[in-house]
């Protein structure tokens, strides 16, 4: 019993006060639902912890649990996409900034179920999420 308790608080590392004093990682991720962008905190040893709405202190960042369009073959060979009718034209990769995620973003739906939104004030952008530590996103432009 003594060993499976202490190989359990070996495996569930915490995060330490430490690592609560580095500097906060953007992480825009779909884990919860909806397109949202988090603070998490990149430990020493490289690792992602996030703080999801529904646990009470962070956890480990799951990267496998997250669809993005490096997993997708029309993003590596930045192929025309046809959404709800409107086609778009791969123009560049691009962070989101600080501001208010959910103001000033419309999350939309999943294109080939990768997560995706549109800025307010360039609705004829399509952002896909690329690297969700970072918020990085593919931008493809409506073609006219």
């Amino acid at each position: 019993m003594l060993t499976l308790l202490a190989i359990t608080l070996m495996t569930a590392a915490q995060i330490t006060a430490a690592d609560m004093e580095r500097p906060r990682v953007p992480l825009c991720t779909a884990q919860e639902g909806e397109l949202d962008r988090k603070l998490a905190v990149r430990r020493a040893d490289g690792r992602v912890w996030w703080f999801p709405h529904a646990e009470a202190s962070a956890v480990p960042y799951n990267e496998a649990r997250e669809v993005t369009a490096h997993q997708r073959r029309w993003f590596r060979e930045r192929s025309p996409l046809t959404v709800d009718g409107a086609h778009w034209r791969y123009a560049r990769t691009d962070q989101v900034d600080n501001t208010a995620f959910r103001r000033y973003n419309l999350p939309l739906d999943p294109v080939d179920g990768v997560p995706a939104m549109a800025p307010m004030g360039a609705e004829d952008e399509l952002w896909i999420l690329l690297e969700p530590v970072g918020c990085r996103f593919a931008v493809w432009r409506r073609e006219r």
